[in-house]
């Protein structure tokens, strides 16, 4: 007989981890399905073990899915329970089995945003209600106060399968440039959640200018913070520009928040770029590169006006003199290797970009941005030293 266990939502602590028993199983694990909260964290963590600590299933927050955990160590599994049956398909791999408690362990970054909307455990045996908790002792001693859910709920009930095709027809509604920023019309727990994250790229682009300057910069950390709620606005105008015209907002706040992620947590960009993917977003290695450049750079500005608040120092176009550099920022770096104001600077971007669009090497309806000459750039500005 087949019997279900329902975790419910899953919430981290305020040390960003949570700790869970399920009620006491006698059997096998047939499969185990896992649905992440929608703004997870990829580098978020889930691991459920059997009760002698072995492992069944170690995946990030962006893999929520059904699992059929292979037990490839059989010859030293406790076998203690209802037997282990082979896989008939694969002889060699057995289902894992469990007598006892089996203890769940989530790890994340955000107590707001990553969360675990539900596991289903299914089991070949029974949920044992007459025997006490029992896991290994090593496992006792991590779990000591763990909470049991014992929720026999499905993932879905009928209520909430209407709200989630709901909510998932306003996710899926395309873009426009007229569409409101990202999160505004939403939820004000989003709005609070981005506003958090910009405001730690702003002060990880900070720390990042401090070094390559040598300690010569001062930047206040306070002057950026009141910056926030400006470089927010930035950010509304920009992931709603035409390059986005037609992806959906869901899509669009993928995009936001993972560009925002790598930038203060140094996520690669294969990574975000595979993930992105599996979401169904169209050109993301572009869309990612292209629009992560632009919020960098914007956040630098914001910096660098911040010592900077006559506009008279002078600053240097920067990149990779590599094959891939483009004539567009070829060009813009040499004309102002003597250092620019950065008005200047801006100035001769759009001359490069117009100039770029006369001989079709740009797109005649690219809509340059202050920092963004053309698609994929790897290019920056750094205060210029003699």
């Amino acid at each position: 007989m087949f019997k279900r266990i329902s975790t419910g939502k899953i919430e981290l602590n305020q040390n960003l981890h949570a700790k869970r028993l399920t009620r006491f199983v006698d059997g096998e694990i047939e499969k185990i399905v896992v649905t992440f909260g929608t703004d997870c964290d990829i580098t978020s963590n889930l691991v459920i073990l059997t009760s002698d600590g072995e492992t069944m299933l170690n995946i990030s927050g962006d893999k929520s899915g059904i699992y059929y955990p292979a037990n490839l160590d059989v010859m030293s599994q406790k076998m203690v329970g209802i037997k282990s049956v082979s896989d008939l398909s694969t002889p060699v791999r057995e289902k894992y089995t469990c007598f006892g408690n089996m203890p769940i362990l989530f790890v994340g970054s955000n107590a707001e945003t990553d969360f675990i909307e539900n596991i289903d455990i299914i089991i070949k045996g029974d949920i044992r209600n007459d025997l006490e908790p029992k896991v290994s002792d090593s496992l006792a001693r991590i779990f000591s106060g763990a909470l049991e859910l014992v929720s026999k709920d499905p993932i879905y009930g009928e209520n909430k399968q209407n709200m989630a095709k709901r909510d998932r027809n306003k996710d899926d509604a395309p873009v426009t440039t007229d569409t409101p920023g990202t999160f505004n019309p939403r939820f004000s727990s989003r709005r609070r959640r981005r506003k958090d994250l910009i405001g730690k790229a702003i002060l990880k682009i900070r720390d990042d200018i401090i070094k390559e300057s040598g300690g010569k910069l001062n930047i206040k950390k306070q002057r950026l913070e009141d910056k926030i709620q400006e470089f927010s606005d930035f950010i509304d105008r920009s992931f709603f520009s035409t390059a986005f015209k037609g992806i959906s907002v869901k899509q669009s706040e993928l995009i936001e928040k993972y560009i925002l992620r790598s930038i203060v947590k140094g996520i690669s960009y294969d990574n975000v770029i595979k993930y992105l993917e599996r979401k169904g977003v169209d050109n993301a290695g572009t869309l990612l590169r292209t629009e992560k450049q632009a919020i960098s750079n914007k956040i630098r500005e914001f910096a660098f006006l911040n010592t900077d608040p006559d506009q008279e120092e002078k600053y240097d176009w920067i990149g990779p003199a590599d094959k891939r550099r483009t004539d567009i920022c070829k060009n813009i770096t040499e004309r102002t290797k003597d250092g620019v104001t950065i008005d200047k600077l801006k100035e001769i971007i759009n001359e490069e970009v117009d100039a770029a669009k006369s001989r079709g090497e740009l797109p005649g309806d690219f809509e340059s941005r202050d920092w963004t000459p053309h698609f994929s750039c790897r290019h920056t500005f750094t205060r210029h030293f003699d």
